[in-house]
């Protein structure tokens, strides 16, 4: 995560549990908030994040630059809010292969091949965003979009291809930690 030439950056990261436990949130609060900035974010998990009306928010600037917003790969799953609300003017966004809290938005109509299907973790209630054996966020991305980060949150490579799922669209699976093969050196018991 972070800010260059080219504006924000958030990449392989897992955002959990924002606005519980805390004060009532504003109308515009968000997880996320973008202000006459551009923004790439690729390959992250925004799970549990309650009360908040928008995931990644960015108001409209009025007449001033375009700034692009790209979002690929991730996966939004929150009970509440937009996954991603551009204002009216001043953004332009731009997606691909997203999990989304909602099908019909500014940013959902510009995002090709994503998804409202649920994610499937591991154990989302203990903190654990792995994706589960049965996902349907597993192989649904390609690299058509030329993603040129490809790293998970735990540091490693991605994609992988499990060679176990048919994929959906490519071998890239959704959100910030890729399933990767058993440990092999575990597998007989050496534990």
């Amino acid at each position: 995560m972070g800010l260059d030439a080219n504006g924000l950056r958030i990449l392989g990261s897992v955002v959990a549990t924002s606005g519980t436990g805390g004060p009532a949130v504003s109308a515009d609060s968000s997880v996320v908030h973008i202000e006459n900035s551009s923004a790439a974010l690729g390959f992250n998990t925004f799970s549990r994040n309650l009360a908040v009306p928008r995931i990644v928010y960015t108001p409209t600037t009025g007449g001033g630059p375009l700034y692009p917003i790209k979002i690929y790969g991730t996966i939004f799953d929150s009970p509440t809010g937009l996954a991603a609300s551009p204002g009216a003017t001043g953004t332009v966004p731009s997606g691909d292969c997203n999990r989304l809290n909602e099908s019909s938005s500014p940013f959902a109509a510009s995002s090709a091949r994503s998804t409202t299907l649920v994610p499937m973790f591991v154990n989302a209630a203990a903190n654990d965003f792995m994706l589960a054996f049965n996902s349907p966020m597993l192989d649904w991305c390609d690299a058509s979009f030329s993603y040129p980060f490809g790293f998970t949150a735990e540091g490693g490579r991605q994609p992988y291809d499990d060679p176990f799922f048919s994929p959906v669209f490519g071998k890239w699976h959704l959100g910030a930690l890729e399933r990767q093969p058993l440990d092999i050196i575990l597998k007989n018991g050496f534990e």
